[in-house]
C-alpha cells in the first residue's frame, strides 16, 4: 500500500522492528450487485483470504508477542483481523474492547443502509447483527466506543441508540478535548476486557489534512491531535490496530498516506 511506502522508512529511522507480511489483493471487479450490500461476494472472498493469511502467518497465535497492524482500503477488510484478535483473547477466557475512530458510525445493516456500501456496516457485523457470509459476534456492544463521529444516517442513529454502543461525537471531542474523550472511551472499552483493538478510519481526520479517503467529512481531527492520540494509546493495553480507508486516487501529494505513516510510527515507537 501507499502507507507502507512511507511507513517502512520511518520504522527504519526510529529503529522499530517490523515484519512486512505483504499484500492481499482484492478482485478489481465487483461481481455481486445487491443494492443493499454491494460487492458482498467479493468482500467475503477477501475476508476469507485475509483470515487464511492471518492463520498462516500466526499473527494472533497465543504465544506470539508481536503488535499486529493492518493497513487497508475498505473498512470491512478489518473484520477477520478483529475476529482473530477476539478469538485469541477468548482462548484465555478473556474479551477485547474496541475503539473506533471514524467520521461515520458504520452501524448500518442491509435493511437500514441508504448506500449499500458494506464499509458502512462493519461495526454491526462485529456485534453479530448480520454478516457477510455469516453473522458472528466478536465484540460486545458495551465495550465499543465510536470516537469522532459526525455523519450518521437516521435509521443507523436509531440502531445505535438501542445497541449499547457508546458514541463520542466530533462535537463532544471538541468540547472536552481529545485526551479526555479517549480516556473516557478507554474506560468503556476496558470494562471487563483484557485489551483493546484500535481501528482508525482516516476520514476521522479533516479533509484538509487527509483528502485521500472514500467518504470525507468536514470538521474532523487535525494533525496536532496525533500526539495526543499516541500519548493516550501508549498508556492502554492496545493489542492490535488497523488504519484503513486510504484511497490513493483521491490523495493530494500523498498527504493522507504520509499522515497515516506518521501516526502508526509515532504509536509503535511508544508500544
Amino acid at each position: 500500500t501507499e502507507i507502507r511506502r512511507f511507513l517502512l522508512p520511518l520504522f527504519k529511522k526510529e529503529k522499530i522492528h517490523c515484519e512486512d507480511l505483504g499484500d492481499i489483493t482484492p478482485s478489481l471487479k465487483c461481481t455481486s450487485h445487491d443494492p443493499r450490500k454491494k460487492c458482498a461476494i467479493n468482500i467475503e472472498e477477501l475476508q476469507k483470504e485475509t483470515a487464511a493469511a492471518i492463520q498462516h502467518n500466526k499473527i494472533f497465535s497465543p504465544d506470539t508477542k508481536n503488535f499486529p497492524v493492518l493497513l487497508g482500503g475498505d473498512h470491512s477488510v478489518n473484520i477477520p483481523f478483529i475476529r482473530a484478535a477476539a478469538k485469541k483473547a477468548a482462548a484465555k477466557k478473556q474479551k477485547i474492547g474496541l475503539l473506533w475512530l471514524d467520521a461515520h458510525g458504520d452501524f448500518n445493516t442491509p435493511q437500514t443502509t441508504s448506500s449499500g456500501n458494506v464499509h458502512g456496516m462493519v461495526v454491526s457485523q462485529l456485534t453479530g447483527l448480520w454478516g457477510v457470509g455469516s453473522a458472528n459476534k466478536s465484540v460486545a456492544p458495551e465495550n465499543i466506543c465510536l470516537i469522532g463521529t459526525r455523519s450518521l444516517d437516521p435509521e443507523e442513529k436509531k440502531l445505535l441508540k438501542k445497541s449499547g454502543i457508546s458514541v463520542l461525537t466530533a462535537k463532544h471531542v471538541k468540547r472536552v478535548g481529545l485526551k479526555k474523550a479517549l480516556q473516557k472511551a478507554a474506560k468503556i472499552a476496558l470494562n471487563g476486557t483484557s485489551g483493546i483493538h484500535v481501528s482508525i478510519d482516516l476520514d476521522v481526520f479533516d479533509p484538509s489534512i487527509a483528502p485521500g479517503v472514500g467518504t470525507p467529512v468536514k470538521k474532523g481531527f487535525m494533525g496536532k491531535q496525533i500526539a495526543n492520540m499516541c500519548e493516550i494509546f501508549a498508556t492502554l493495553p492496545v493489542v492490535s490496530m488497523d488504519v484503513v480507508e486510504l484511497n490513493p486516487t483521491r490523495d493530494v501529494k500523498n498527504k493522507t498516506a504520509k499522515l497515516a505513516a506518521e501516526l502508526i510510527s509515532a504509536f509503535c515507537k511508544k508500544v
